[in-house]
Order: structure tokens, then sequence, then C-alpha cells
């Protein structure tokens, strides 16, 4: 049944979410440009990085960052994660990584 909504571009499965289906249909590439911090499941997760997003003074960043610390380290991205400056480039690269790179290996196959 999934075959033939993909093979016939016909309308996604209510399961899926936009994110993953184009991830299926048109590739990583495509499906990052259109990724969201909606797109995370895990609702502490999503908060966190919101809350990262929005910190608007240096004490702020640094709780979300300690917060979300486990993921920096795991996506690599300890050294963006140095400056308030990078807020906004370190939660898209977290929500990428979180919603699409850890993933990959189940979305190429």
């Amino acid at each position: 049944m999934i075959a033939y909504f993909l093979m016939h571009r016909g309308p996604s499965p209510n399961f899926l979410s936009k994110t993953c289906y184009t991830a299926i249909v048109k590739g990583l590439p495509a499906a990052a440009a259109e990724v969201k911090t909606d797109d995370i499941g895990d609702e502490t997760l999503k908060n966190n990085i919101k809350n990262l997003s929005q910190a608007t003074d240096e004490s702020r960043y640094e709780e979300a960052v300690d917060a979300l610390m486990d993921a920096i380290q795991v996506a690599g991205l300890v050294p963006l994660s140095m400056k308030i400056d990078n807020k906004e480039d370190l939660a898209n690269a977290l929500t990428r990584f979180v919603v699409l790179d850890k993933a990959a290996i189940v979305y190429d196959r």
C-alpha cells in the first residue's frame, strides 16, 4: 500500500510526516529543506530545541545548551554551541540531525 502511494505520487498515508514522505520520495537533500522542529516526535527534545532558538541572553542560552548537551555531542555540534550567535544554526543542525541524519541509513534503503 505504501509502495503504491509512493510510486504514483499519491497522497501520503496519514501516518507519515511531510518531511518523512519527502525523504522517501525525493531523498534527504530535498527533505532537509523542509525539516522543522515540529517534526521531532520527542516532546522534551523538541521543547529544548525551541528554548535554544528562543534564548535571548547568555544565561538562557547556556541552560538550553546544557539541556541538549548529549544530543549536541552525538551530532558533533559542540564547536557550534560555543557562541550564542550560532543559536539558530545550532537549532537547525540539531533538528536536521534528530529528524533526518539519525535515520539516514533507513531512508537510504
